[in-house]
């Protein structure tokens, strides 16, 4: 992983964005000490529908209540 300085950020802050949006992770430094990882942005949202973790309790009023085994097959598979 390549490190830059601040001074390399002010200088071209455009271009080093633009590495990093591409896929490029990259160390910032702040007075000699790596301070910062700047890695691109990725949307971790989850639509709640497609998740058997809301369902839950769901799936526990139709039939009773969930054994832990059950519980641990809808989170670990």
């Amino acid at each position: 992983m390549k490190t830059i300085t601040m001074l390399d950020l002010r200088k071209d802050a455009r271009r080093i964005v633009q590495r990093v949006k591409s896929g490029e992770k990259l160390v910032l430094s702040y007075r000699g000490e790596n301070s910062v990882l700047l890695e691109p942005y990725r949307d971790t949202s989850c639509d709640n529908d497609d998740d058997l973790l809301f369902k839950l309790q769901d799936m526990a009023e139709e039939g009773g209540s969930l054994s832990n085994a059950e519980i641990d097959e809808v989170l670990y598979g």
